[in-house]
């Protein structure tokens, strides 16, 4: 890498030209006068050209033309109808023309007939051609004490040779060291380094590059090139982890890592074989573009859009061409077709990215671990090993025993509290008979004992709690595997005015309860003070002793009391609601994303030891019960609900692309209506509507459960965590 970057050096010595007797060089020379004068006319863009003249091919330009002359007669300006034209005093004849508004100069002019007396040599654009070392000019009458040591000071002297102008006296220590680390490390010197009297230029030099600021002043200008920033750029200019693409940036320049292992990485590191998490890392390039979270925007249209971004950023990074151009018609002066800017389009349309970000960070995603938990990893691994390891002689012995225990297994295990048991909703396939079912259907899938429901938030639960008294000791106890951010897993609680009753909130993995008199004045509000385990089954005991006091009021998880935050303790009075159980819902507000199972409510206080038995109890029994299900149960429908027949989507026809979570509908079915008017209905049919409207366009569905799912449980950041970063574009895969 250190190597380009000396060879960039050479280039912009001697890419200036230095007077008339220097041979004409069409990049440095001929391109810039022609790219801003002839080519818009007379250029690549076949639709835009005039006359049948092409200006930037040589087989072109030395043709002869539809008016029968030549444009470039090589080696003869004088006969070059290009010469004859721009040289013209006949405004019929002068090019180009006065409307055009940009008229050559005398310099230009002569310049132009130089380089075709030369022989009109053409020269490909820069980026076409591969680098080559230039050759070191002759400069035997100049003093060697003048030339100096390296190939790069006799370009120099050649130039001021050139000009009439020599070497000027040699520096200071002091100034010589505050060049070399500004241009190094783009730091001025400290003073410890000015200190370093016994140290010679050179190892100067190579104590500036093995700094880890040499890397990071080189990747400035890498990083403006590939947009590079912290934030999301649209509405809010939310945050996003994109430092550690950064630092593998860093690490690349100061490793000197070759530049075609750091064009592959940044580009296509994912499609290597096995390929590491630095080398994913190295794909953050692609995900640079600004993404948008403002609700309302077409989701199809901002992603396209970054999609041309990553098209236009690759080919300016790496090939310093204005590839935008081509995203609307034919490039009207580098050689790139509007064909061949959407075949280049097609390789990065196959990133799973949405135009409507829902996340900071927004997928695909890849999370990285700190060295620290490395080490931590590798060591439990290594702790597991050694177990499994010691238990293997002691599997063997137990397992006829668990065999002969199993079958009077059940009859010994501890049963769930019967004792004031008020309401058992199994969720075992079936709701009980007086629970009603409200809104899209009911799914049911394995659960801890047998069957358990599935909620999205656009289904619930309600059933009357004759005989339950809240003001009186309590214990509700069921079994949930959460996976949204917010939702209410159960509540009997007024959806107006004081929002008297009681409600049990999932927040983020933590357990908040609550007890309402009158909300913000006359109220019990606790919150677990740790999350949950995301991705598992949990046990959830809440007990109430009665006493209108948080300290009342127990939360047990997995059989365990766990610690709660107290945000309000004033309940005065009575929370007693005459409101119906929802089971899955709060009220009109959040419903329940995730898993439910075996909901118990029992009138008294349960005591830490009988709620842990039920926990034992229950796990173990589940595990005997429990048999395996081959394909989710949906329970029979009972109120107005949209539901989607699906076909393939549009973007799923090929086998191996991805797919949208909800297959595209093309017509829509409307099951038994049940006149129940709520806003919570209305909220989710007019959202079956609209999804099923723009896939009737044939629009891939960017809307639907599964996918509003995903928005509210894609990962993020936790502390102690690690690092969750966004990546670069995968090939899409069925999901």
């Amino acid at each position: 890498m250190k190597i380009v970057v000396a060879t960039a050096l050479l280039v912009l010595l001697v890419s200036s030209r230095a007077d008339a007797d220097e041979p004409i060089r069409f990049n440095r020379d001929v391109r810039p006068i022609l790219s801003e004068h002839c080519w818009q006319c007379h250029g690549f863009d076949e639709h835009a050209r005039k006359s049948g003249l092409r200006l930037d091919l040589r087989e072109n330009a030395t043709a002869v033309a539809e008016s029968g002359a030549i444009a470039v007669v090589p080696r003869d300006a004088d006969g070059s109808e290009l010469i004859q034209r721009i040289a013209s005093t006949d405004p019929d004849l002068h090019m180009p023309p006065a409307s055009f508004n940009k008229p050559l100069s005398k310099t230009q002019i002569g310049t132009l007939r130089q380089w075709i007396a030369e022989g009109a040599i053409y020269q490909r654009h820069w980026s076409f051609e591969p680098i080559t070392k230039p050759v070191v000019p002759a400069v035997d009458d100049v003093p060697a004490t003048e030339i100096g040591v390296n190939p790069i000071d006799a370009f120099v002297a050649a130039k001021l040779r050139q000009q009439g102008l020599t070497f000027a006296p040699e520096a200071s220590r002091e100034l010589l060291l505050r060049r070399i680390s500004l241009g190094l490390t783009g730091l001025p010197p400290t003073p410890d380094d000015l200190d370093r009297t016994d140290e010679s230029y050179e190892q100067a030099v190579d104590r500036l590059l093995a700094s880890d600021h040499f890397g990071e002043h080189l990747a400035v200008d890498w990083l403006d090139t590939a947009r590079f920033a912290d934030t999301n750029g649209y509405f809010g200019d939310k945050p996003r982890q994109m430092w550690l693409w950064r630092n593998w940036v860093i690490d690349a320049f100061n490793s000197n890592m070759p530049f075609d292992q750091f064009t592959v990485e940044q580009l296509a590191g994912d499609l290597l074989a096995n390929p590491t998490t630095a080398q994913r890392i190295a794909t953050g390039f692609n995900r640079n573009h600004i993404a948008n979270n403002e609700t309302g925007i077409i989701d199809e249209e901002y992603r396209t859009e970054y999609v041309i971004d990553q098209v236009d950023t690759t080919l300016t990074t790496w090939m310093g061409l204005t590839a935008a151009c081509a995203q609307c018609h034919d490039h009207k002066y580098d050689p790139i077709t509007q064909v061949e800017f959407y075949q280049l389009f097609a390789i990065f349309n196959n990133s799973p990215e949405t135009g409507l970000i829902v996340a900071d960070n927004p997928p695909p995603l890849i999370t990285v671990t700190t060295p620290a938990q490395d080490q931590h990893l590798a060591a439990l691994t290594a702790a597991t090993t050694e177990a499994a390891n010691a238990f293997a002689p002691l599997r063997s012995a137990l397992d006829p025993q668990i065999a002969a225990w199993e079958p009077g297994a059940l009859a010994s295990l501890p049963y769930p509290p019967e004792e004031s048991l008020l309401l058992h909703e199994a969720l075992n396939g079936q709701l009980a008979e007086d629970t009603q079912h409200i809104g899209t259907k009911l799914v049911f899938q394995a659960g801890i004992r047998n069957l358990a429901a599935s909620f999205d938030a656009t289904q619930h639960a309600e059933r009357a709690l004759p005989g339950f008294r809240a003001d009186a000791p309590w214990s509700i106890g069921l079994w949930i595997l959460p996976k949204g951010a917010l939702s209410c897993p159960l509540s009997k609680i007024a959806p107006e005015g004081n929002r008297q009753g009681f409600e049990i909130l999932c927040r983020k993995g933590r357990i908040g309860v609550n007890l309402v008199e009158r909300r913000g004045v006359s109220a019990i509000e606790v919150v677990t003070h740790e999350p949950m385990t995301s991705g598992q089954w949990h046990h959830l005991v809440v007990s109430y002793n009665g006493s209108r006091t948080a300290a009342g009021l127990r939360v047990l998880i997995d059989g365990t009391p766990v610690v709660l935050d107290i945000n309000r303790d004033s309940l005065m009075g009575s929370f007693d609601a005459p409101e119906v159980l929802r089971i899955g819902r709060q009220d009109s507000g959040p419903g329940y994303y995730g898993l439910m199972d075996e909901l118990r409510i029992v009138q008294r206080c349960l005591t830490d030891s009988e709620v842990n038995q039920w926990f034992h109890g229950e796990q173990i029994r589940g595990i005997i019960e429990r048999r395996p299900t081959s394909a989710p149960v949906e329970m029979p429908t009972r109120c107005w609900t949209i539901t989607s027949i699906g076909t393939q989507s549009r973007r799923s026809r090929k086998p191996g692309r991805w797919r949208s979570q909800l297959n595209a509908p093309n017509r829509c079915s409307v099951t038994r209506f049940r006149p129940r008017w709520s806003w919570r209905n209305f909220r989710s049919l007019v959202s079956h509507m609209f999804c099923c409207a723009d896939n009737m366009i044939n629009r891939a569905p960017r809307w639907s459960r599964a996918s509003r799912q995903c928005s509210t449980t894609g990962p993020t950041m936790h502390r102690g965590t690690g690092w969750d970063l966004p990546v670069g574009w995968f090939p899409r895969t069925t999901r």
